[in-house]
């Protein structure tokens, strides 16, 4: 019987002593398919298994994100019981970070699968202020443990330890846990209070506050208030000052008690401490240190936060992104001077007047400094690597009052690819005379790994040498040397033998990691510029005054290879048209727009122009496309004065007909004698003897008889 007893004692001894972890696999021992079982993650690409870092069993669960842009979180998901107490505890160990690394955001869900609002206490130690994540303690190579208590609220049904590994982070999890606890326990919200004070005579000090709270109690929870201190369950003008309360458990437990301190009055002056202790049978006793003056005023500085972090930038791409916090002061005797650490740099402007200050202070007036914003950065072109510095806040000569604030930061060295120029163009050539001219860029990189692979467009070729030694290829591998590729220079030129058309494409710059950069090409084979012109002159533009216009002629024209359209233009007082006997309105300039760089052959038609006064019309016709050299057809035109035989000048000349011949008579030697037909084409042209000249016909019509400045009609 004695032997029964021993061994149930030595069992529930090992039971109580050996709580039951409710997690699966919480040392990450086992795995399947590439991650351990029993874990839920938001990203398995950066999560692997590894047996060189590790705090128990043989593995730890590796997150690696040191060059991701990525978050990752691993969680599971285990049944509670409302208004049971559990433990919780994990371990990490960082290796490569900003300060805001690994991350716990733990939470309790009812039967419905939603999450339950926790208390401010509750989401201090498991989702941090306000019941936001909360970063764990930062430190670079050692493994740290984190572990508290939490008592399961009303409804609760589920509780999901969850923990994160942040962006360019490299962290290690292991020996996770979380168990029933069902040791008598005290739980109280501070360990310390202070700020109790007053000026002799204005007691007693203000109210601070702590929450208490109890689980698996068998007697009440007894709070006792040292000397020259009271407590109270009340606050404010309630406040029922006591030395010492009794909060009873019911069934076991004691629900949050918010519980009310202050500094007595009529106390002399002087310095008052003490602790409140919190104790219950069987469990562990808790107290909370209180401190407090009676006297003038302490010198005070008021700092919004402890530590600032995620200052971070790319090397080279300083400085980091712009964190603040206020700071104000209370009886002092001087200003309250800022320092900031050698790789920060603080301004009191939000984007500006930076300027690398590391110091600079406030004024106090009345031993007051009023609350002001300070603005702080990690300053540019430091090198990578980790920064963790502290920035002091010090106010007085003799007896100082000091504060710091810490700074966590990085400078992360990613790969990148450099290159002088995103764009090359008016690679080009004509038909049958390629390659291009050779075009370059300069191309270097930092982080390279293992190598930077350039690829050209199909229509391209690249290479690292040019002129005669140009080894045309559509793709280069420039390797590094840890890491650095130097300043490299790629030559590029469109090949040869290609049809014409636009030839656009790219150069891809890519490295093994899938960091990639771009150069835009753009080039043109085009066709040889050919302009034909079917004749270089037109003449016998003619008509008698008052008769026009002339005739019209024509002539052919057709281009290929052309960049822009083709212009016409006709001197002042000839007009064109693309339409035999009509269509000119008197335009002296066509356009005739090209068709993949072609004109086919077309006929242009042009006259002298109506309403012209008697005179000799001479010019050209220009025929002209930017980029191809000009053609011109020279023109000769003639408006005649009419005179009619009968009114010929009888003493000198005479012109009369018969039915074959027109017959000139008083012309004077060597006068040229000109024949037209009345629309006005030149017929004959002969010089006159001095004796009478007969001008042979066809047939019977109207004709135009010039001798020198005149004109004779003649009709057979």
């Amino acid at each position: 019987m004695k032997k029964n007893l021993l061994l149930l004692i030595v069992l529930f001894c090992a039971i109580h002593l050996n709580a039951q972890n409710l997690l699966v696999n919480p040392g990450f021992e086992t795995w399947a398919n590439g991650k351990p079982t029993g874990w839920t993650f938001t990203n398995t690409t950066y999560i692997s298994q590894n047996n060189l870092i590790f705090t128990e069993g043989a593995t730890s669960c590796k997150i690696n994100t040191g060059q991701s842009n990525n978050d990752i979180s691993v969680s599971q998901s285990v049944t509670v019981t409302a208004g049971k107490t559990y433990t919780l505890k994990l371990s990490y160990y960082i290796e490569q970070g900003d300060g805001e690394d690994a991350l716990i955001s733990c939470y309790f869900k009812n039967s419905a699968n939603k999450a339950i609002a926790m208390s401010l206490e509750d989401s201090l130690i498991l989702k941090g202020p306000g019941g936001k994540g909360a970063y764990l303690f930062t430190e670079l190579g050692v493994w740290k443990t984190y572990t508290c208590d939490i008592v399961a609220p009303i409804g609760a049904t589920d509780f999901v330890f969850n923990v994160q590994s942040s962006a360019y982070s490299i962290v290690f999890w292991d020996n996770f846990s979380f168990s029933l606890n069902t040791k008598p326990t005290v739980y109280v919200s501070k360990t310390d209070l202070i700020g109790f004070n007053y000026t002799p005579g204005n007691g007693p000090s203000s109210e601070k506050s702590f929450i208490v709270k109890g689980s698996n109690l068998i007697v009440p929870i007894t709070v006792t208030a040292p000397l020259n201190y009271e407590i109270s369950t009340f606050s404010g003008s309630s406040f029922d000052p006591k030395n010492s309360i009794i909060i009873p458990q019911i069934n076991g437990f004691v629900n949050s008690v918010t519980i009310y301190t202050r500094l007595k009055s009529n106390l002399t002056s002087n310095t008052y401490g003490g602790n409140i202790t919190v104790v219950s049978a069987n469990a562990t006793s808790s107290s909370i240190l209180l401190t407090g003056t009676v006297g003038p005023p302490p010198a005070t500085i008021n700092n919004s936060i402890l530590s600032l972090s995620g200052f971070t930038y790319n090397e080279g791409d300083g400085p980091s992104n712009i964190k603040s916090f206020t700071v104000s002061g209370s009886g002092l005797t001087s200003g309250i001077t800022i320092s900031a650490p050698e790789s920060y740099e603080i301004s009191i402007f939000a984007h500006f007047d930076f300027s690398g200050s590391n110091s600079f202070t406030i004024s106090q007036s009345g031993g007051n400094v009023a609350l002001i914003t300070i603005y702080v950065r990690l300053k540019a072109g430091l090198t990578k690597g980790s920064y963790f510095e502290n920035l002091s806040l010090t106010s007085g000569a003799t007896t100082k009052t000091t504060k710091t604030i810490a700074f966590a930061g990085a400078v992360n060295l990613i790969p990148k690819i450099n290159v002088s120029s995103t764009t090359l163009t008016d690679f080009g050539y004509v038909v049958g005379n390629g390659p291009s001219a050779v075009q370059f860029f300069t191309v270097s990189g930092k982080e390279i790994s293992p190598g930077l692979i350039i690829t050209a467009s199909s229509d391209y070729e690249i290479s690292t040498e040019t002129g005669s030694q140009f080894s045309g290829t559509s793709q280069l591998v420039l390797s590094q040397s840890s890491g650095i590729i130097n300043s490299t220079l790629i030559y590029v030129r469109l090949k040869a033998n290609l049809t014409d058309g636009s030839r656009s494409g790219s150069i891809v710059l890519q490295t093994g990691g899938g960091i990639t950069n771009s150069i835009y090409l753009s080039g043109l084979v085009s066709v040889p510029k050919t302009l034909t012109v079917s004749t270089g002159i037109i003449s016998e533009l003619n008509y008698l005054i008052g008769n026009g216009p002339s005739n019209q002629q024509s002539f052919s024209v057709s281009a290929d290879g052309l960049l822009s359209d083709l212009i016409i233009s006709a001197p002042a007082g000839f007009e064109l048209s693309t339409i035999m006997g009509t269509g000119f309105l008197g335009t002296s300039n066509l356009v005739l727009p090209i068709s993949s760089g072609k004109v086919l052959p077309t006929s242009i038609y042009v006259r002298l122009a109506a309403g012209l006064g008697v005179s000799k019309y001479l010019g050209q016709i220009d025929v002209s496309s930017n980029g191809i050299t000009s053609k011109y057809i020279a023109l000769d035109g003639n408006v005649l004065l009419s005179t009619d035989i009968s009114g010929a000048d009888a003493n000198q000349v005479r012109i009369y007909s018969n039915s074959k011949n027109i017959i000139v008579q008083g012309a004077k030697k060597n006068e040229t004698v000109e024949l037209f037909s009345f629309s006005g084409k030149l017929l004959q042209t002969t010089k006159s003897t001095g004796e009478t000249l007969e001008l042979p016909v066809q047939h019977n019509s109207a004709y135009i008889v010039r001798i020198n400045s005149k004109a004779y009609k003649v009709v057979l």
